[in-house]
C-alpha cells in the first residue's frame, strides 16, 4: 500500500491520469493500454537482452519475450502474468469477484491494508531466487500458529512489491483485504518482531479504519499488474532520508529480472486465502 495514494479516495491513482473512457469501472486498462505496455515490456526486454552478456538470462529472457509477443498477437495458449494483456485477463473475473464478495458481507467490518514483513526487504539476488509459493505457506502456517483458522470472517492476501532503484533493493509486502474477526488478527500482528516498528520506520501493519467506499478501485488495488519503482534516500533539502511517493516505472536490467520472475509465477502463488474457497462463480465463505 503505497503513503501518498489512497485507493478510497476519487481521482489520481497510481501512474494514472484523471479517468477516460480507456478505463473500465474497476480501473483495469483498456485493451489499447495493455497492449501499449506490452510493447514496452518487449522493447525493454529486447534491450536487457542486448546489453547483458550472461548465457543464462539471456535464454531466459528470450523465453519470456516469445510469450509477451505470442500475448501481444492474441495467442490464447501464452500464459504469462508477465505480460499485461494476459493479466488484464486474469483481474478482471478476480476483481469482479471480490467486489461481489464485499458486497456479500455486507454488515461486517471490512478492512482494507498493507503488511510490509521486514525479511521481504530482499537484495537483487535474493529476490532472483525468491519463492513466491513457499512465501505463501510460511505466511500461512504462522497465521495458523496465531489461530486464525478458529476467527470468524476472512482474509485475501495478495503479493506484490516495488523496486528501490537507489538502494538497489525490492520491498515485497502483502495487499489484504480483511473482514470481521481477520481483522483483530491482522492488528495482533504489530507485536511480531517481523512486523514491529522501530522508532524510524513507516508502520508494517496499516489498513482502514474508516467504512470502506470506491470498492472497485480497493479489489483492483489488491492484484497489480505491475510493481513500481519508489527510491528511497535524501531529496534535494529535505533534513532527513524518506521516499518518493511518486510510482514510477521499473526500467533497464531490474525490470527484465522482475519480468523473468513474473514469468514463473502462477496466480495461486501470489494470492492467499483465509476463510474462503474460489470457484469459478466467485468466493465462497466458509468461516462466516
Amino acid at each position: 500500500m503505497t503513503r501518498g495514494y489512497d485507493p478510497q479516495k476519487k481521482g489520481m491513482g497510481p501512474g494514472q491520469r484523471k479517468r477516460n473512457s480507456r478505463h473500465e469501472p474497476w480501473k483495469l486498462e483498456s485493451d489499447e493500454v495493455a497492449k501499449k505496455w506490452e510493447l514496452v515490456s518487449i522493447r525493454r526486454l529486447l534491450m536487457a537482452i542486448q546489453s547483458n552478456g550472461d548465457p543464462g538470462f539471456k535464454s531466459q529472457a528470450r523465453n519470456v519475450l516469445g510469450r509477451l509477443e505470442a500475448a501481444l498477437e492474441g495467442d490464447p495458449e501464452a500464459v504469462t502474468l508477465a505480460s499485461r494483456m494476459v493479466m488484464r485477463k486474469v483481474r478482471k473475473p478476480w476483481v469482479q469477484h471480490a467486489g461481489k464478495l464485499v458486497r456479500a458481507s455486507k454488515g461486517h467490518t471490512i478492512s482494507f491494508g498493507a503488511l510490509l514483513p521486514r525479511h521481504l526487504e530482499l537484495t537483487e539476488e535474493e529476490f532472483e531466487a525468491f519463492d513466491a509459493e513457499a512465501e505463501k505457506k510460511a505466511f500461512k502456517s504462522f497465521l495458523n500458529r496465531r489461530g486464525i483458522a478458529k476467527h470468524k470472517g476472512w482474509l485475501i492476501a495478495v503479493l506484490h512489491g516495488e523496486y528501490d532503484s537507489f538502494r538497489k533493493l525490492w520491498r515485497v509486502h502483502w495487499h489484504i483485504l480483511a473482514c470481521h474477526e481477520m481483522i483483530k488478527v491482522i492488528d495482533g500482528l504489530r507485536t511480531e518482531p517481523d512486523f514491529k516498528k522501530s522508532k524510524r520506520e513507516r508502520p508494517r501493519v496499516r489498513r482502514s479504519r474508516e467504512p470502506l467506499v470506491n470498492i472497485p478501485r480497493i479489489v483492483s488495488y489488491l492484484l497489480q499488474a505491475w510493481w513500481p519503482n519508489r527510491p528511497s534516500g535524501k531529496f534535494g533539502d529535505a533534513p532527513k532520508e524518506g521516499r518518493t511517493d511518486h510510482r514510477m516505472g521499473i526500467v533497464g536490467l531490474p525490470h527484465a529480472r522482475w519480468l523473468i520472475w513474473m514469468d514463473g509465477r502462477k496466480l495461486s502463488d501470489l494470492v492467499m486465502l483465509v476463510g474462503l474457497r474460489r470457484t469459478t462463480s466467485g468466493f465462497k465463505m466458509t468461516q462466516l
